[in-house]
């Protein structure tokens, strides 16, 4: 009986452990593949690409405003990026979409369950205080389009991050605002 109980806990542990370790190397490979594609984007967004609009919204009910916004469509994503701030202070607001769901009164959920979809796991908010950067990736959220006619998309957003080194806390992105013009 002893031994029983023994190899049960031993058995959950090891898959509870697999679980875990699962769960975390999913978002750690996502937060991977965000920052490398955030670094892609940046390069092939050259100035002359950058065709303008505005991002907005509340970042832990602080207001920020992008003091630069662009948007791309490449390779079926749809990518919105609003930055603020120079040098060793930046913040970024990335927001990807598959291009299929880029209509008027869409609605887009961004619950980790639908995060499977490579675009959407993308949308992260990104934090450099002093060079130190922090990359939050989407746990809860959505982004609506109310408007998507010829090269402009418009809509708002919202959205929860989370540091998946659990050494800051999380952040929480209310009242977006995006109304920006796609390079497709």
């Amino acid at each position: 009986m002893v031994f029983l109980t023994l190899q049960s806990e031993l058995f959950l542990h090891h898959n509870l452990s697999n679980f875990i370790t699962m769960k975390t190397t999913h978002y750690l490979f996502i937060l991977i593949l965000g920052i490398c594609c955030s670094g892609c984007l940046s390069n092939l967004i050259s100035p002359d690409a950058v065709v303008g609009g505005s991002i907005s919204c509340k970042v832990n009910g602080k207001s920020w405003t992008a003091t630069e916004a662009a948007a791309v469509s490449v390779l079926g994503i749809v990518s919105m990026t609003g930055t603020i701030g120079s040098g060793k202070n930046t913040s970024t607001i990335l927001l990807a979409l598959p291009k299929d769901k880029v209509k008027s009164g869409a609605t887009i959920d961004l619950a980790e369950e639908n995060l499977e979809d490579f675009a959407l796991a993308l949308t992260s908010y990104e934090a450099t205080v002093d060079g130190v950067k922090t990359n939050y990736i989407v746990t809860t959220g959505e982004i609506k389009i109310s408007t998507a006619k010829g090269s402009k998309i418009s809509g708002t957003f919202s959205f929860k991050g989370v540091d998946l080194t659990g050494e800051n806390p999380d952040v929480n992105i209310e009242s977006g605002k995006f109304d920006v013009s796609v390079l497709f």
